[in-house]
């Protein structure tokens, strides 16, 4: 399991993540780490569940990267960045295409459908200042949306309903803990993530699987009861 420590910096608190593997040939300890640095308006409760998540997600992408073939060269402080580029460029390969498909409820095809009117209509409105960005949600005449931007609106509107601030790759997070939590099958959890392996799933959720490995263990008694 990835290690976690706190190190003062000079704009605030970072988190070293650290990773131990041992080599399957040699026997060798092999230490993998990265700095995590929280995102700015965080509360020390949401940085402590953040800091935990990117730890899990990193340790997944090591040990991927570890027991594939082709890993570059490593060292003791070997970044997350040079896993990451490696570890994607191999799930680009392995799934032939980096977009996959899902099924979406069809209260969510009447959202879409109302949005995707209100898109054409803003489009031609905004005539030859539109820029073709070909992506699905927009910023202004049709131009890239910066994530830090939708960030900012997340925690405008969890502040303006009296909500703990959260961050939109915590949406992420919560749909697939409610996945696990409705007793979805892992199998279709780890698809609809985008995950290679249900391992990956399992790794990263472990703790949520036990809760409902407890519930489940609950529900067959009351069958008998």
């Amino acid at each position: 399991m990835a290690s976690i420590s706190k190190r003062p910096g000079k704009s605030g608190m970072n988190y070293r993540i650290q990773v131990k593997i041992k080599d399957r040939g040699s026997g060798e300890i092999k230490v993998h780490s990265t700095t995590w640095k929280p995102p700015v308006g965080l509360t020390p409760k949401q940085t402590e569940r953040e800091v935990v998540l990117f730890a899990a997600e990193y340790e997944t992408a090591v040990k991927a990267a570890e027991t594939a073939s082709g890993e570059p060269t490593q060292s003791p402080e070997t970044t997350f960045s040079d896993y990451a580029l490696w570890w994607l460029k191999r799930r680009k390969d392995e799934v032939a295409t980096s977009y996959y498909v899902i099924a979406i409820s069809d209260k969510l095809i009447v959202v879409l459908t109302e949005y995707k009117a209100w898109y054409e209509e803003y489009r031609v409105m905004c005539g030859d200042k539109w820029e073709n960005s070909n992506r699905l949600f927009i910023g202004e005449y049709g131009g890239n949306i910066y994530p830090g931007t939708i960030n900012m609106w997340m925690k405008k509107i969890c502040r303006s309903a009296g909500l703990e601030e959260r961050t939109v790759h915590s949406l992420r997070h919560t749909n697939i803990t409610m996945q696990i939590a409705a007793g979805v099958p892992i199998v279709t959890v780890a698809g609809r993530a985008g995950h290679a392996r249900t391992s990956t799933t399992t790794d990263i959720y472990s703790h949520f699987l036990k809760t409902a490995d407890r519930s489940a263990a609950q529900k067959i008694e009351e069958i008998f009861e």
